[in-house]
């Protein structure tokens, strides 16, 4: 068994399992021989990406010097050339060799598992879709990860009489039918990859079943979103109507996540549906700018995103769930330009980092003076455990508790000194080019569409960095939340209202929503039967990282003085240069934990 290829091999024209008797005859004559044919194995089992080489013998001799023509009955699980079956997608399959003159062909049945292994560094092709919906003349494009970046990619449609492609994966559809469109890689030996295209006409939905409820809605809803969002959270709305057969007025007000409860000062002026980062639960819920999320809702929340994402979506302490999980990347990665590194390890510790960018003239951009960042990287060495705990009280107050004058604190202190008298350091969350003379920036990982369009193929994007390289080193520790759609009960004038708000909520965190999201910015989804469709996106094998390394550090409800007192933590440090002291960064701790202790 050999493990050359993982997650795209489809070759091209590589034949399905369909011909007839009738062609099974010898060549003169076409009378029926008496030949027969084995199979040097009869059962495989691969997972995705993996091949295997069976071969077919033929007797008499004189039938053996044919070449075998080989067919799969499912080329969506897995395909074979010249023997050698490649493992394209979960499920069964049967492979079977025909010689002619060969009256009963054997069967190797195929047993396809997926175990989610992505490569790192090798020849790859992924696409980032494996079974699209699209509706009768709709279209939508597909993209991929190719390593090395540079290398070309193509496009056809098995059936063009359903779906049609571009060669820059602009996919429309033709007809109602199933194709798979696939995709070859310009690598020396090539590569493959392939998409399943539903295309529905227009009496099928491809959304999530809608209750009868809610259809025929009006009303007027004000829903946020961010500044780069508007006009494809305006479409996301649109689509609301048209697949619900409702008339709702809807109006957008600019509104980014993470300033949500900065931007909520009056709640009966802000909107009625709206965007918001973990970090930001308490302060809009102490505001009573958050409604409690009806049973119903929590249970879909629990049963189609896991336990996880409805603890996020619980403000601790009053234990009530107040949002609609829809993204769960709300943490930061290491964008790189890979026209100088070739490959991430040459960049995966700090040292190996700021080496590199003295070697070649350029910088590392990380906001180490935020709050957010700073915050992370002191609580480095705790293992994905947090030095700050918060929990929401009745009345609109809390209680936090801050452990940073202690041993793992001093450690992560020391960190960030390092990292401050590094020779190449800025502040200006820019995308590594040669323009900005950026080596690597580390933010988050929202940015990961603005990027890729900045820096086209040589975007990379990787894990924060080890601090040594000690094979048992954390990484630079980080902060990874959710994101959630909230309503704000201070709108409207009544219970039909306040239903209206949840159902748009709800709606812009589905599985259509997500999809459209995830294929617009790469967001990776929180719909438990969405998340393979994220796996192949790099940034989020980047932020997988550190869950499975325990280096990441959940992010949920905290007071904003949080990010301000480990700011100037931060510059405290900073300010203390090459010589700070254990003693000096001690106390800043100590006055850091007097801060946030309350």
């Amino acid at each position: 068994m050999k493990r050359k290829f993982r997650y795209f091999s489809l070759l091209a024209g590589v034949s399905s399992f369909a011909f007839t008797v009738a062609g099974m005859t010898a060549c003169g004559g076409g009378s029926t021989t008496l030949a027969s044919m084995r199979l040097s194995e009869t059962y495989v089992e691969l997972n995705v990406g993996e091949s295997s080489k069976i071969s077919a013998s033929v007797s008499p001799k004189s039938f053996a010097d044919t070449p075998a023509e080989w067919f799969t009955s499912d080329s969506s699980v897995a395909v074979v050339q010249n023997g050698t079956i490649f493992a394209v997608g979960e499920g069964s399959a049967e492979i079977r060799a025909f010689v002619p003159g060969v009256k009963k062909l054997p069967i190797c049945n195929v047993q396809v598992n997926d175990d989610g292994v992505i490569p790192v560094g090798e020849d790859s092709l992924r696409l980032n879709i494996k079974t699209k919906e699209i509706a009768l003349n709709g279209s939508f494009s597909i993209t991929y990860a190719v390593y090395p970046a540079n290398t070309p990619v193509s496009f056809r449609s098995d059936n063009e009489n359903i779906a049609t492609v571009t060669q820059d994966g602009l996919v429309t559809g033709v007809s109602a039918g199933t194709t798979t469109i696939i995709a070859t890689s310009g690598h020396e030996t090539p590569l493959f990859a392939s998409c399943s295209v539903i295309v529905k006409d227009s009496s099928e939905t491809i959304v999530d079943v809608i209750p009868d409820d809610e259809k025929h809605l009006t009303g007027s809803i004000r829903v946020g979103a961010p500044a780069n969002q508007q006009t494809f959270v305006k479409t996301l709305l649109d689509d609301f109507n048209t697949t619900h057969e409702s008339n709702i007025s809807f109006s957008l007000v600019k509104w980014e996540e993470d300033k949500a409860a900065e931007n909520m000062a009056n709640p009966k002026d802000g909107p009625d549906v709206f965007p918001y980062a973990s970090d930001q639960t308490f302060r809009l819920f102490a505001r009573n700018s958050l409604a409690v999320l009806p049973d119903a809702n929590i249970t879909w929340i629990k049963t189609s995103m896991g336990e996880e994402a409805k603890t996020y979506a619980t403000l601790k302490g009053v234990n009530k769930v107040v949002g609609y999980p829809f993204a769960a990347d709300n943490g930061a990665v290491m964008f790189y330009d890979k026209a100088v590194v070739s490959d991430p390890s040459e960049i995966d510790t700090i040292d190996k980092l700021f080496n590199k960018a003295v070697s070649t003239g350029r910088e590392v951009d990380f906001a180490l003076t935020n709050g957010f960042y700073a915050s992370g990287a002191l609580m480095t060495y705790t293992g994905g455990q947090t030095l700050y705990d918060f929990r929401a009280l009745a009345g609109g107050t809390y209680q936090a508790t801050s452990t940073f004058n202690s041993e793992e604190g001093l450690r992560g202190a020391r960190l960030v000194s390092t990292i401050f008298n590094k020779p190449k350091i800025m502040d200006a969350a820019e995308a590594p080019t040669a323009t900005t003379k950026v080596l690597a920036t580390i933010t988050d990982a929202s940015k990961v569409a603005s990027f890729k369009g900045t820096m086209k193929t040589n975007y990379g994007v990787t894990a924060l960095p080890k601090v040594s390289s000690d094979p048992d080193a954390p990484r630079v520790g980080i902060f990874l939340g959710y994101k959630f759609y909230g309503v704000n009960p201070a709108k409207g004038s009544g219970a039909a209202h306040l239903q209206l708000q949840h159902i748009i909520a709800k709606y812009l965190a589905n599985k259509y929503c997500q999809e459209k999201r995830f294929e617009t910015f790469y967001t990776k989804p929180t719909l438990t039967e969405l998340q393979t469709l994220a796996t192949s996106e790099e940034h989020v094998v980047a932020l997988n990282t550190h869950i499975t390394e325990h280096a990441y550090i959940p992010l949920t409800a905290v007071d904003s003085a949080l990010w301000a007192q480990t700011m100037n933590a931060a510059k405290d440090i900073k300010n203390g240069g090459v010589d700070i002291t254990d003693a000096q960064l001690i106390k800043i701790l100590g006055e850091l934990d007097t801060q946030l202790n309350h």
